[in-house]
């Protein structure tokens, strides 16, 4: 059975006594050949992270890394181990990616994180 993958964005408005919710456009990815969610750990210091391969028969156009809710762990995505990045406690990261790429996530502390493969 095929997975599908969409991510759609939304805002969020509130104020006083208003609260409003509605998508902006439409989903930006959707790739209905989509590979399982999978979940790793990240160590301290470097993890780097590989899409699913070629040989999986998948399609990976990207990824996003969803933290555990409340996470205060402080961590630097990027292209390269110990690269510059993008760093944070929850940055869900998103990126042009290819089946067999890959990318490095340098961690402060022992984490699990989900993968979700757009």
């Amino acid at each position: 059975m095929a997975n599908t993958a969409t991510l759609s964005v939304q805002a969020q408005i509130s104020g006083d006594s208003f609260q409003q919710t509605a998508p902006i456009g439409q989903s930006v990815a959707a790739n209905t050949n989509a590979a399982r969610p999978t979940y790793v750990t990240l160590q301290v210091g470097n993890t780097q992270i590989l899409a699913p391969s070629i040989a999986s028969g998948k399609t990976v156009n990207g990824v996003m890394v969803l933290s555990p809710a409340g996470s205060t762990n402080s961590k630097t995505f990027s292209g390269t181990s110990g690269g510059a990045g993008f760093t944070g406690t929850f940055l869900p990261f998103v990126g042009g990616m290819s089946a067999g790429g890959s990318f490095w996530v340098s961690s402060a502390q022992i984490e699990d994180v989900q993968l979700v493969w757009l």
